[in-house]
């Protein structure tokens, strides 16, 4: 695979997308609260990204993927699909991930969000660094390309696993 060098207007493009991403993000954020649905957080997030920041949002219909973000809540790893009957509550751990495309150009981000108080345990886990629950967790050094059920092909050095998508 040959990288190609970006012209100052492909980085400018990739900058402005990048940023529409990070606001969604941080509109989302005072949403997420004990007794809203899933549903509604991806509500608000596609009309913002659609009607304020007249962008698209990347995920909705990719390889069949029905909501414009990704909520994976508690123990759901990544690609959690937004839903009516899942009602946040107190203690939850959320991670919303966030892609929208403007100019052909995707700007993808994703935070962790607590509602209310998280558990004690939860928020062990929570404060652990990825490197040791994840990355660094004993998984096999690799160095392939693989297709994600998602679709997407990545090139990896490390084994990493690839969620489906989540109900």
């Amino acid at each position: 695979m040959v990288a190609k060098i970006k012209t100052a207007d492909e980085i400018a493009k990739m900058r402005v997308a990048g940023r529409l991403a990070a606001e969604a993000l941080e509109m989302i954020g005072p949403h997420v609260q004990a007794g809203v649905s899933t549903a509604e957080l991806d509500r608000l997030c596609h009309n913002y990204i659609v009607d304020v920041q007249q962008a698209t949002p990347a995920c909705l219909n990719y390889h069949g993927f029905p909501k414009s973000i990704c909520t994976s809540v508690n123990q759901v790893v990544c690609h959690g699909i937004p839903s009516e009957k899942k009602i946040l509550k107190r203690g939850d751990i959320i991670n919303i991930d966030i892609t929208v495309i403007k100019d052909s150009y995707h700007g993808d981000t994703s935070k962790m969000f607590v509602v209310g108080e998280a558990a004690a345990h939860a928020e062990r886990q929570r404060q652990q660094p990825a490197y040791k629950k994840g990355v660094g967790g004993g998984l096999p050094a690799l160095r392939a390309q693989s297709v994600c059920p998602l679709g997407v092909r990545v090139e990896f050095t490390k084994c990493y696993p690839c969620a489906t998508h989540m109900p």
